[in-house]
């Protein structure tokens, strides 16, 4: 069987405070060097509340999480998700 690295984008988000959950959009906006324009954690250094505490000289590793959408058909999933989304 052959495998395919093409995909499609289901949703993007984004959000300006920093919160585990980001609303969804329709569009989002990339730019170079950034990261997602309005995004909290856009911007050439880490946003990272513990770690800028730390050294917020350090440059941003911008985070983009890919998650396949069959995870969300899995209600077991979406329970360890909302748990995780609880604890922060």
């Amino acid at each position: 069987m052959a495998i395919s690295n093409r995909g499609i984008v289901v949703a993007v988000c984004a959000d300006t405070a920093h919160r585990f959950s980001k609303a969804n959009l329709r569009s989002v906006r990339l730019i170079e060097g950034h990261g997602v324009e309005g995004d909290a954690h856009a911007g050439a250094f880490i946003k990272h509340r513990y770690l800028a505490r730390q050294n917020a000289d350090v440059p941003n590793n911008r985070e983009v999480h890919l998650v396949q959408s069959e995870l969300f058909d899995q209600p077991e999933a979406i329970i360890r998700l909302k748990r995780a989304d609880d604890a922060i």
